[in-house]
């Protein structure tokens, strides 16, 4: 079963999507921040983070950064959402998450894009 961590301040999303991701069969636990993130991985090992970047107090790059530092996921997804759909998925691509998906958004769509992410972490990656 894999493991997925959301981060989200507002806490009825946190609770929906740990719901909604547990009914599609993945083991899914919720933090309100970064901190609190590493501490669940440091228990659940997760293959997949889903991370609200529209609330960061920070650059968007500093989660994926942050994430990475504290190898958190080796091999790992970085999912990025957000409500603001100023973002374009290259250029999310570019700062280090694997895929963005725009708040509102259907669980069918969430759901196919934390397969297609766990699949392309699951591949071996040359390491230069």
């Amino acid at each position: 079963m894999h493991s997925i961590i959301i981060i989200d301040e507002n806490p009825d999303i946190r609770h929906v999507l740990r719901l909604l991701l547990r009914r599609a069969g993945y083991q899914a636990s919720a933090a309100a921040d970064l901190h609190q993130a590493v501490a669940i991985a440091q228990l659940t090992a997760p293959q997949l983070l889903l991370i609200d970047i529209s609330l960061l107090h920070t650059s968007i790059r500093a989660p994926a950064e942050y994430v990475r530092t504290q190898g958190m996921l080796r091999p790992a997804a970085l999912i990025a959402m957000s409500s603001m759909h100023v973002f374009r998925r290259r250029e999310i691509q570019a700062l280090g998450y694997t895929d963005f998906i725009a708040k509102p958004f259907e669980l069918r769509e969430l759901i196919g894009r934390i397969e297609r992410a766990l699949g392309q972490a699951a591949r071996p990656r040359l390491v230069v």
